[in-house]
């Protein structure tokens, strides 16, 4: 998004971006939510239903949480004790968000050369001072 945005402030003769075009790439943080959300649980419906589908590439953190939630549920939990299948396809996907939380771990620790400075639950590195 970041290029995008660079890119149309240079094309514009005063180096901002005009808002219109802004408000057509942006999208307010609850819209995304909220998109998010009905892509994840529609995901879930699929493989509840026996279809197969892949993790998507963004929201990863928000889908893990959402994923917990789902099989906390009493029938899900007791459908993925009797239905063998229907787990895996929910591991996988599960699977599937983690390595992209790993890749996104894996990237900042390609740029810094260590993994990021923690203090107990809380990331000390690109904190402001």
């Amino acid at each position: 998004m970041e290029p995008l945005l660079g890119y149309l402030a240079s094309r514009s003769t005063t180096g901002s971006i005009d808002p219109v075009l802004a408000s057509g790439i942006l999208r307010p943080a609850e819209e995304a939510q909220d998109k998010m959300l009905k892509e994840i649980t529609d995901d879930l419906s699929k493989i509840y239903a026996g279809i197969e589908v892949p993790a998507r590439p963004n929201g990863a953190q928000a889908a893990l949480q959402i994923i917990q939630s789902y099989v906390q549920q009493p029938d899900i939990g007791k459908r993925l004790q009797e239905d063998e299948a229907f787990a895996q396809r929910l591991q996988k996907y599960n699977a599937q968000y983690q390595f992209v939380i790993q890749q996104a771990e894996n990237a900042q620790i390609g740029r810094v050369g260590t993994a990021p400075a923690q203090m107990g639950e809380v990331q000390t590195q690109g904190m402001q001072q």
